[in-house]
């Protein structure tokens, strides 16, 4: 990438970076090579190639050797936007996770709300029996004091008019 601003500032164009590229893999002929000319492949040979079976079957009278395989490692460069897409991710999962856990809370304490309120009800409940039965046990005693009073104001006339039935029997019948 470096190399290929250096080129750009130099005035060199893409087109030129390209086949200097393909030059450089031995995809292009070089013209700047030195010595004798490579000949091209499509020039008949002398002898026939033999054509190799495919591996793991054995030919006769041909040596067998290990065949060898050149592998090139690959690095992977970590692509940014992946990694931002999962930082994104991990950081939406943990906001999620915050929200249950919130949730959660709120919910706790709105259950410990109503636990709360019951508990108001049922004292309120309480206090309303409690001043029903104090009523009741007034009203009660206020009749009884009614009644009372009744009876000794009855057993007083009773009394009163005892008196006046003795002098003329004759009024009250």
């Amino acid at each position: 990438m470096e190399s290929a601003i250096a080129q750009a500032k130099k005035n060199v164009t893409i087109d030129e970076q390209i086949e200097a590229i393909q030059r450089s893999k031995g995809l292009l002929p070089n013209k700047d090579a030195i010595g004798p000319a490579v000949p091209s492949s499509s020039a008949p040979t002398s002898q026939p190639v033999p054509t190799l079976p495919r591996t793991g079957t054995v030919v006769p009278g041909l040596p067998q050797q290990a065949v060898l395989v050149r592998t090139t490692p690959v690095i992977v460069q970590p692509n940014p936007n992946l990694l931002a897409q999962a930082q994104l991710a991990q950081a939406q999962q943990q906001i999620a996770q915050q929200r249950i856990v919130q949730q959660a809370a709120a919910q706790q304490q709105q259950v410990q709300i109503q636990q709360q309120q019951a508990q108001i009800q049922q004292h309120m409940i309480q206090q309303q029996l409690i001043t029903q039965q104090i009523a009741r046990q007034q009203a009660a005693h206020q009749q009884a004091a009614h009644m009372q009073l009744a009876g000794q104001l009855l057993s007083q006339q009773a009394a009163a008019v005892r008196p006046l039935r003795n002098m003329s029997p004759n009024v009250f019948d």
